[in-house]
């Protein structure tokens, strides 16, 4: 018996409907057996909502170019552990930014994070990241990053939670006006 259900969901721009699939766990999820430490038994292992997934983004599931998407949403009932795991991604400027949402929701034990992603130095191919954290209904800032896509396709770490002065420093050199 599984004790997982997922569904994504997704509206593609100038489209009225909200489209939506359920998945199963086996296609949403990593293979259990392919943990980090290949020692451990997996007879009997079960997916968790919290488990590790194949992608990160319900965009990379469906199958659609980012731009032509206005949002995402993907909700994992864990049954067994009681707790729904909701992931919901607002894309704009053609999918070049993003806001994430998370909501880890388990009877009094509610957990939401949101997370702004803007593209800042086309050129460069530079983003910022922006974490919060809600408490009380209220954004609570958590930390700022700014990456950097290389050539190579790897990421360079160019700010990582500093104060807003140096951060501005920073953009500034980057080309963004603060």
């Amino acid at each position: 018996m599984n004790a997982i259900s997922i569904w994504i969901e997704y509206k593609l721009v100038n489209n009225p409907d909200t489209l939506k699939i359920q998945m199963a766990p086996l296609y949403y999820f990593e293979p259990l057996d392919e943990d980090e430490n290949p020692d451990l038994d997996y007879t009997g292992e079960e997916y968790e909502y919290d488990s590790v997934p194949k992608y990160f983004h319900a965009i990379e599931y469906i199958g659609c170019e980012i731009s032509n998407v206005e949002h995402t949403k993907i909700t994992i009932l864990d049954e067994r552990n009681g707790i729904e795991y909701i992931q919901s991604e607002t894309f704009w400027n053609k999918g070049e930014n993003r806001m994430i949402m998370t909501q880890t929701l388990s009877g009094n034990i509610n957990r939401y994070d949101m997370l702004v992603e803007t593209l800042i130095n086309k050129e460069r191919n530079t983003i910022q990241q922006v974490k919060f954290i809600i408490e009380n209904n209220i954004p609570k800032y958590q930390e700022q990053i700014i990456i950097q896509t290389n050539e190579d396709g790897s990421e360079s770490i160019l700010l990582d939670n500093v104060q807003q002065q140096k951060s501005n420093d920073i953009l500034g050199k980057l080309g963004v006006s603060v």
